[in-house]
């Protein structure tokens, strides 16, 4: 993509002549970051479905009590 510059910051005189410089994207440089799809459709999914935030509370409750009785049993 071409990268033409603002023509309200260029400075109006008569005497000069409006020359416009267009500048071309080398090859290391990017001049609009990408998207990423997959942190959009993470954000999304957790939207629609409340369902998985309480299916995730309880399997952490299960994972803490299943610690916990490791742990007092003294095999550490």
């Amino acid at each position: 993509m071409l990268k033409i510059p603002n023509r309200r910051k260029m400075p109006v005189s008569e005497q000069q002549p409006r020359i416009i410089k267009i500048e071309r994207p080398t090859t290391g440089r990017i001049l609009a970051p990408l998207k990423m799809p997959s942190v959009q459709q993470q954000t999304f999914l957790t939207k629609n479905n409340p369902k998985i935030s309480e299916d995730l509370a309880s399997r952490l409750e299960a994972l803490q009590r299943r610690v916990q009785e490791w742990k007092s049993s003294g095999q550490v």
